[in-house]
């Protein structure tokens, strides 16, 4: 196996094993060295726009109720069985001349119970104030987007705690450096696109997708205001994630469908939609690639939307949970547990009565308005159904799709559907559900 410091090439200093959501200024000098030029046929990654600062997770409200409740509970077993201990009863009074001997009787055997009523209360009680050991899960990702709705809204509403996990999120710089962290061992699990988990998994890295992510490429074309349509794109510089992206493939796919030869156009690349449409904002590139909420919030500052990816691709998966298969292997029951809180927080999101706090805790994750949140809702929920409420990971599809990106060369010959995929975990995480 390939050696490398993790901490240097993929996240340049951040620790990779603690939760961050704070963006730092770009240091365009600095780059992530010493790193090795390649690691399971993943380019290690220089510094790029940003780099992450580790921050302490808050347990919600809920969260610290599922720790208070049972302390409560025996708090009320306590009071009870003193009472019942304590109690007169004046239809069992003793005859006279029994008084003395029954009343003795009667104090030693309530000395008795009450002490093993407190002796037991008090021990269910000292157990019950033992927090209850959570399984730490290390969870990799590229940026804030809607494609992490599920994730948002399991650890938002306690699911990650309730199925005995604690997840920490971690952010990469690219697509890429996602799956150079799980095979390094640095992240359990990891969300991203499905060509950069295939590639290191040809190269013999320890990966399988494990749960289904976003089922539909749910990508938008934006370009600046004075871009009329496609033709009017010659000639002109457009950014998507990266060479061999699925970004890339998207954009492609689309200018083709629109009698466009993707080498008329100049490309440059960022790994995440919030840098992507920073360049667009910019005035450097002409269109781009974007993800909800950035969708709506472009539109609403006046650029123009060329079409939805998906019309183009329907039924074609687009991101997919990975997993290090040793860490799978010695910790399926926490493996197990975060899918099942994140398939729990995918059907969530389906049900309509939790939507303005679907709404909420997705303009919060990515820092945009409500109203381009609002927007995502009726577009990943209502429009695309976006998000598997099983989680498995649809083998013909996926199958499909791999024959199409070997086709336009953005991979290499491939196996097999099923040798990338693992869907026992998720199925046994939901077998009660």
């Amino acid at each position: 196996m390939p050696s490398f410091d993790v901490r240097t090439s993929l996240f340049c200093g951040a620790h990779e094993r603690h939760p961050v959501s704070k963006v730092v200024e770009p240091k365009p000098d600095r780059c992530c060295a010493p790193k090795p030029e390649m690691a399971y046929g993943v380019p290690c990654m220089r510094e790029g726009d940003a780099t992450i600062e580790p921050k302490g997770i808050l347990l919600t409200e809920r969260m610290r109720r599922h720790r208070t409740l049972p302390l409560m509970a025996s708090a009320v077993l306590l009071m009870v069985v003193l009472a019942a201990c304590g109690g007169d009863d004046p239809a069992s009074s003793p005859p006279e001349g029994a008084e003395s001997t029954e009343a003795t009787g009667s104090t030693e055997e309530a000395g008795s119970t009450e002490a093993a009523g407190s002796t037991e209360a008090a021990e269910s009680t000292e157990a019950a104030a033992e927090p209850t050991e959570l399984a730490p899960v290390t969870f990799a990702k590229v940026g804030e987007s809607a494609t992490l709705w599920p994730i948002y809204v399991a650890q938002s509403e306690g699911f990650c705690t309730d199925h005995g996990v604690e997840v920490t999120q971690v952010a990469a710089q690219s697509p890429a450096a996602v799956t150079q962290a799980l095979a390094a061992g640095s992240a359990d699990v990891g969300s991203t696109g499905i060509p950069d988990i295939v590639r290191p998994i040809d190269a013999g890295g320890p990966l399988k997708i494990v749960a289904s992510g976003v089922e539909q490429p749910p990508y938008s074309v934006l370009v600046k205001p004075d871009i009329s349509g496609w033709s009017d794109l010659v000639g002109q510089q457009v950014i998507v994630g990266g060479p061999q992206d699925i970004t890339k493939y998207y954009f492609d796919t689309a200018a083709k469908a629109n009698s466009l030869d993707p080498a008329q156009f100049t490309y440059t690349y960022a790994g995440s939609t919030a840098n992507r449409y920073a360049a667009l904002q910019s005035g450097s590139v002409a269109a781009t690639i974007l993800l909800p909420p950035f969708v709506a919030t472009a539109e609403a500052a006046g650029y123009k939307n060329l079409g939805q990816v998906a019309q183009y691709l329907p039924d074609s998966p687009f991101t997919a949970v990975a997993a290090n298969t040793d860490w799978a292997e010695s910790n399926s029951q926490a493996l197990e547990g975060f899918l099942a809180c994140y398939v729990e927080g995918t059907q969530w999101l389906y049900d309509e009565a939790n939507r303005e706090a679907a709404i909420t805790i997705l303009a919060e994750s990515t820092n945009t308005e409500p109203a381009a949140a609002n927007d995502s809702y009726e577009y990943y929920i209502n429009d695309l159904h976006a998000y598997s409420e099983t989680g498995r990971m649809d083998v013909d599809n996926f199958a499909t799709l791999l024959s199409a990106l070997a086709e336009v060369g953005a991979l290499t010959e491939t196996s097999p559907a099923e040798e990338y995929i693992d869907n026992s975990y998720v199925e046994q995480a939901t077998a009660s559900g």
